[in-house]
């Protein structure tokens, strides 16, 4: 005869309640870790920024790509030629 699973962890929670605790702890982590990459990763403007940019006249930054700016125009002449419809009345 077979004997029943358990359902109950150690803790007193069920397999169902236990997993929806581990799952919410491993979401909460990972949202707090991705907050702090992103905290870190950001440039906080200060003094010594200002001044480089007024002497300068720019600001370096890694893995970007500079701007289009034919393209940009490009874009915005076509975003304004077009035509939109009037919203239909219920």
């Amino acid at each position: 005869m077979r004997q029943p699973v358990p359902t109950r962890v150690e803790t007193g929670l069920n397999v169902g309640e236990f997993l929806f605790v581990a799952l919410g702890a491993v979401a909460v982590a990972a949202g707090l870790a991705a907050r702090r990459r992103v905290r870190a990763a950001r440039q906080t403007v200060d003094e010594e920024l200002v001044e480089r940019i007024e002497f300068l006249g720019e600001v370096d930054a890694e893995d970007v790509e500079p701007l289009d700016l034919a393209h940009a125009a490009e874009e915005e002449d076509e975003f304004w030629h077009q035509t939109w419809d009037e919203p239909e009345r219920l």
